[in-house]
């Protein structure tokens, strides 16, 4: 999936422009009524946390903290992608075999880009 390769700077810019706008969304919600507001994206590069982090906390004075899920199980892995991936709107009209491979390469996109949470250094107060 072309979208999702970190070497596509047009699509990677057209990611970070919905991040922000999420992000602003998520803020303006929390500043009007909400008390509680989860950011569920794909989070992989330590660079993106710290956008995440430093709008929260700086623009917005919000308490921020991350959550990383690490799954190594192929099982689990196809498991999910069948139970949700499927129903999302991206694979409307697409077999399921079709979403499923086009879903593991999004994965092994966002692979090549992962750094793991530094919960020890530079990433400690994240979570």
């Amino acid at each position: 999936n072309e979208f999702f390769n970190p070497d596509n700077t047009e699509a990677v810019a057209i990611r970070n422009l919905c991040a922000q706008n999420a992000l602003e969304d998520m803020c303006n919600y929390l500043q009007n009524q909400g008390e509680v507001a989860i950011f569920d994206a794909t989070n992989t590069t330590r660079e993106r946390r710290r956008t995440i982090y430093n709008y929260c906390t700086e623009v917005c004075c919000f308490r921020v903290f991350f959550v990383e899920s690490i799954c190594n199980s192929p099982e689990v892995i196809q498991a999910n992608i069948r139970e949700v991936k499927l129903k999302s709107p991206d694979y409307k009209n697409v077999s399921e075999e079709e979403a499923v491979e086009d879903f593991l390469l999004r994965i092994e996109l966002y692979v090549k880009q992962y750094e793991p949470i530094d919960d020890k250094i530079t990433e400690k107060h994240y979570s």
